[in-house]
Order: structure tokens, then sequence, then C-alpha cells
């Protein structure tokens, strides 16, 4: 499981960096004040969910991100459908 978060991580920053490139042209200096709000708190995640998983065993981890995946899910429903 240890393995499986720095690899998951890379492959979704790998992923928004092609994106980000293959849209680039688009691209405007404004939206760099707007992508420094969600970089920062992205980036924090990142670090602090890398020094958890050294103390969580993969059990436990992978039940939390069940759960958490469930609940975005509920919570994508109700906005959708309900609100």
């Amino acid at each position: 499981m240890q393995e499986a978060v720095p690899t998951s991580l890379f492959i979704i920053t790998v992923n928004s960096l092609i994106g980000f490139a293959a849209d680039q042209h688009q691209f405007i200096a404004d939206d760099w004040s707007h992508l420094a709000k969600y970089l920062a708190p992205a980036f924090f995640g990142m670090l602090m969910g890398l020094y958890i998983a050294k103390f969580i065993q993969g059990k436990i981890l992978k039940k939390a991100f069940g759960y958490f995946v469930w609940v975005v899910g509920i919570a994508i429903l109700t906005k959708e459908f309900i609100l």
C-alpha cells in the first residue's frame, strides 16, 4: 500500500500536467492566481497523505478511502439530483 500512494499521486500529477499542457494556449495570466488557490492545498494534502501513510496500516487506509469515496459520491449525487 505504501507504494500505491506515491504511484497514484504520480499518475494524477502526470495526467494533470498533460491536460494543462494541452490547453495552455487558452490559459491567460489571470488564471495563475486561480490555479495557485488549488495547487497550494493540494500539495500540502499530498505531503500530509504521504506522511500519514507511513503510520497507518494498508488495510485501514483501504477502508478509509472506500468510505471517503462513498461519501464524496453521495455528496455529488445529492448536489446534482436534489439541490
